[in-house]
């Protein structure tokens, strides 16, 4: 395998999901957590996270079997697997620009949609 260099962002995008898991895993609030995360993602134009870029970015910080426990708990929250990084589809990278532009133009959704 060759060492790539993972992108600033995406290494801050596992961190936010090393956080949520470790927060939620010490309140007991996985539910809540799973949803944060979930929220989160979809505001995100960036493909999803594999296990692999998660190993590759901290698998020296943490043992595998936390490391499998952190992804696990990302692929419940997202409700998707991916092996490989993949593009979002189009209809979401869509939506995130509609979002984008209705925060950046400080509208509201139902007047900003009509």
């Amino acid at each position: 395998m060759s060492k790539r260099w993972i992108k600033q962002e995406r290494i801050n995008h596992m961190l936010i999901i090393i956080w949520l898991y470790i927060d939620s895993d010490s309140h007991g609030c996985t539910e809540a957590a799973s949803e944060a995360l979930c929220l989160i993602w979809c505001s995100v134009s960036d493909a999803c996270i594999t296990y692999r870029e998660i190993k590759r970015g901290f698998g020296a910080a943490f043992i595998e079997e936390e490391l499998m426990e952190m992804y696990g708990f990302y692929v419940r929250a997202m409700r998707e697997f991916h092996e490989y990084v993949e593009p979002r589809s189009l209809q979401h990278l869509c939506r995130t620009v509609l979002r984008r532009t209705i925060r950046r133009n400080k509208c509201w959704i139902p007047e900003s949609v009509s």
